[in-house]
């Protein structure tokens, strides 16, 4: 956008002569927002062509309203992101073991020399006195250094300094020592101090089989720990102190209607002021753990919920609502869901407790030592780091699972390999060759044909008709394809024609799907094949290609196939795995 002019009216900076603004080059209007907070302007202000249908639809998606029009011109408006906050990390131990943790960036210190109080409280002062007006005490479980706290806030009031405090703690190890002391630093201003619980379940079995506490750590029996940080939640309260009961959603785990209703209601009951319903951050460590199963979208819990959750408010980080008119509920995307562009205006300052600087939870090998003297100067040289970032992926980012795009059509070439291969194997040899994951997807589909006609006539019409369930989902999404081999290119150009004639999908809830099936029966439709997918997405520079385990469900074979949409040219990969190009349709290869 070499033309963009910037002017500043006010606390308005208007930016106009505006091309395209996309996916990739919004990381440049998210710089002019940060630099436009640090002075102190409020709002952005974006002129655009009334024909520039995209840039005004992505804007909105990202924040933006309409201000007005003048001529051939809208204006877009959105508020300026103006939360500076510290995140401090005060331990990395923990007296529970949760299944999906990350630790905080445990993986990026394994081991630390924490500092001593009076250096922690020296990085604390420097941050206030810089406008971070927000700090957060996170771990581990920082209440195993409650003592600290206790000697922070007591500092923080001596000093006459007040910034708001946030404690995100799984709740068992809260004292009354620590609540006296917070009533005294807060005063008559509740606002000043929150409690986060991290609870993920208020059914007792499947709390502890996913806190996995460690016995010798927690100041009760295993079989009562849930009831212990239920009646802290309500000691909390008592004294009127700000809670919010933090959920990971879980799939299969913690996201029946039942167990959510269970949650809405314990909060609605017990006048807990917020629930946030986060999705599971899923790092490339997870996946090999198995733990990508558990994955699944706030989207889902929205589309079960949508009749008692009322819309309340957007901010920048989340959606909120109310539940019977009360409650607010959250639901946050992991930051990283929304793209490097973003992080500059979403993020936190993550330090450890050993005074070292994360710009980037997702790449840990960015590390920067910091002392009070040069804190200030150290957050502008990670900012720096995330600015190029958000180049380089725009607005989507490192992590390993993503929304993905609604598109018309796609080109794909598929490649199968000539020996058989163990899944470990082929995934040694991409490692050795460099290979990253970017990307994971598991899904089911069944595919639906008219009964009066064989597998292979009806393959050879190149069109489609199936349900599928992405794992991250609860439901099967109905989908019209049109597959049409292109020989001079040797690659497939698939038509999603839902998307391209404006018919809207169905969508079936998993419960009712064989209802469905047996409906279409009526109609001479029939189901002629189930498969099962797994798929993994590897780059390396330019070359990106994803390994792809499909199983039928009719014969319970297993067939590997590789995908990518450009012609994969990396020889040695290409001898390596001894790929040859599959030239017949993907479906009828599995039916073989």
């Amino acid at each position: 956008m070499k033309n963009m002019k910037i002017d500043y009216k006010g606390n308005i900076a208007i930016l106009s002569n505006i091309t395209e603004i996309n996916d990739t080059n919004y990381w440049e209007i998210t710089q002019i927002e940060r630099a436009s907070v640090e002075k102190n302007i409020e709002f952005i202000n974006i002129k655009v062509s009334i024909g520039d249908k995209k840039t005004i639809f992505f804007l909105m998606e990202n924040g933006y309203t309409f201000k007005n029009r003048e001529g051939n011109f809208y204006t877009l408006e959105k508020k300026c992101q103006n939360i500076k906050s510290l995140r401090l990390s005060l331990t990395k131990d923990c007296n529970y073991k949760c299944f999906f943790c990350h630790g905080e960036g445990s993986k990026m210190t394994d081991k630390r020399e924490d500092k001593s109080r009076d250096e922690i409280y020296s990085l604390i002062k420097e941050a206030i006195k810089n406008n971070y007006t927000d700090i957060t005490f996170t771990g581990g479980e920082p209440l195993l250094r409650s003592n600290d706290i206790i000697w922070y806030l007591n500092k923080l009031s001596t000093d006459k300094l007040k910034p708001y405090i946030t404690i995100v703690t799984n709740g068992s190890l809260i004292e009354d020592k620590l609540l006296d002391t917070i009533e005294n630093y807060v005063g008559d201003n509740k606002e000043l101090f929150k409690f986060n619980f991290s609870m993920h379940s208020l059914k007792s079995d499947i709390y502890l089989g996913i806190v996995r506490p460690v016995i010798k750590a927690i100041p009760t029996d295993k079989e009562s720990l849930l009831e212990l940080v239920k009646k802290n939640i309500k000691k909390i309260k008592a004294r009127n102190l700000i809670v919010k009961l933090n959920f990971v959603l879980l799939k299969d785990v913690n996201t029946s209607k039942k167990d959510i209703k269970e949650i809405l209601d314990f909060a609605y009951e017990n006048k807990v002021d917020y629930i946030k319903f986060l999705e599971l951050l899923v790092t490339e460590d997870l996946i090999k753990q198995g733990i990508y199963k558990f994955y699944i979208t706030l989207s889902s819990l929205l589309d079960e919920w949508k009749d008692e959750l009322v819309f309340y408010k957007r901010t920048t980080r989340r959606d909120e609502y109310l539940y019977k008119g009360k409650t607010k509920v959250e639901l946050q995307q992991c930051i990283c869901m929304e793209g490097c562009a973003k992080c500059l205006i979403n993020t936190s300052v993550f330090l450890t407790s050993e005074s070292k600087y994360f710009p980037c939870f997702l790449k840990p090998e960015k590390v920067l030592e910091v002392n009070s003297a040069e804190l200030i100067s150290k957050i502008e040289e990670g900012t720096e780091y995330v600015k190029e970032l958000g180049k380089e992926y725009g607005n989507g980012s490192p992590i390993l699972v993503r929304n993905k795009e609604q598109i018309e059509e796609k080109e794909e070439y598929y490649y199968i390999p000539k020996k058989i291969f163990k899944k470990s194997e082929i995934e040694k040899i991409l490692k050795d060759f460099s290979y990253e994951i970017v990307n994971k997807r598991n899904f089911e589909e069944k595919y639906i044909k008219p009964s009066s006609i064989n597998n292979e006539d009806y393959l050879k019409k190149g069109k489609i008709y199936k349900f599928f369930e992405n794992s991250e989902e609860k439901g099967f999404i109905e989908s019209l394809q049109e597959i049409e081999y292109i020989e001079d290119n040797k690659k497939f150009l698939i038509k999603f024609l839902n998307k391209k004639i404006g018919y809207e999908n169905k969508k079936i809830p998993k419960e009712k799907i064989q209802d469905y099936l047996d409906y279409l029966k009526d109609f001479n439709l029939e189901v002629f094949l189930e498969l099962e997918w797994d798929t993994t997405l590897y780059k390396k520079g330019s070359h990106s290609i994803s390994l792809g385990f499909v199983k039928s469900k009719l014969n319970n074979k297993e067939k590997i196939i590789f995908m990518s949409n450009q012609k994969f040219e990396d020889e040695k990969i290409i001898q390596k795995l001894e790929l040859s190009v599959l030239e017949e349709a993907v479906l009828s290869y599995i039916l073989k």
